[in-house]
């Protein structure tokens, strides 16, 4: 690799909500970071996460939460309703955050929100560095890791958190395995309105491909994710789209992943490495 650019303590790799909550956290605690790959534009792409109590606490730990009050909305109770048509059918139940003292369980926010207010606050914090370019290249080394970037420029760091992605390169050249299955199920994702108030109730429907769950998502709206197999996802989509007051909704495969590290183990029973300049 080229000649180190700069030493960091820890380098952070990816930008999005978890690399973002775990490099201002240790740039708040004054261990010298780097957070690689922040975004420069932010795309609304319809989702959102519905944030109970511990992410709450994180985010205001961090001091976000204030900036996302504004764009998010309580979900004061949550109602599960059986429509997979069994014999025998499950009652329809409701929990209310009130019965256990609390004002909601959840506050439900965009994701493009949460990355846009935490890269601002990332920017202004100290001991603290934002890269937006990526990483090119990775070798772990005995006592540093390095990380090349696009454009030619090297980071040092005595730690590395890969927090880059489902396609993890800093996961992949650290020698950790995936295994990967999937389902004959996608995950539909898009906002709508509607005429009843929804009184701050998310509501989701059990049904036979999977559950649909409406959100509260501000005043007469609520996101939705419905789970269906592929071929209803298609039919949906292509409704949709044949439509004039309908966006075609996004569709997210349902997959699932266990990572596990490989214990490879070389002559000197240190751990297998690419190797290092």
């Amino acid at each position: 690799m080229s000649k180190a650019k700069d030493t960091h303590d820890v380098a952070v790799v990816g930008g999005g909500a978890i690399g973002l909550a775990t490099a201002l956290a240790l740039g708040q605690a004054g261990i010298r970071t780097i957070l690689i790959g922040a975004a420069t534009a932010i795309r609304e792409d319809g989702r959102t996460a519905a944030l109970m109590q511990p992410s709450i606490e994180l985010l205001n730990g961090l001091g976000v939460m204030d900036d996302l009050a504004g764009v998010s909305w309580p979900l004061a109770a949550i109602r599960l309703i059986d429509i997979t048509g069994s014999l025998i059918r499950s009652p329809t139940v409701t929990f209310r955050a009130s019965e256990i003292d609390l004002p909601h369980f959840a506050l439900n926010i965009s994701n493009a929100d949460i990355v846009r207010v935490m890269t601002e606050a990332a920017r202004t914090c100290p001991n603290l560095t934002v890269e937006t370019r990526l990483v090119s290249k990775v070798a772990y080394c005995a006592d540093r890791v390095e990380l090349a970037l696009t454009g030619g420029d090297t980071i040092v760091a005595r730690l590395v958190v890969a927090a880059d992605g489902q396609k993890s390169m800093l996961r992949e050249a650290a020698g950790i395995e995936v295994k990967r299955w999937s389902y004959d199920q996608v995950a539909l994702t898009f906002h709508v309105t509607h005429s009843r108030d929804h009184e701050d109730v998310s509501v989701e429907f059990h049904t036979r491909s999977g559950p649909l769950t409406f959100v509260p998502y501000g005043s007469f709206k609520s996101s939705v994710v419905w789970l269906v197999s592929q071929s209803e996802a298609e039919s949906l989509q292509a409704a949709a789209g044949g439509g004039r007051t309908c966006p075609a909704p996004r569709v997210q495969p349902a997959r699932g992943s266990d990572h596990r590290r490989r214990h490879r183990r070389r002559a000197d029973g240190g751990a297998h490495r690419p190797p290092c300049s």
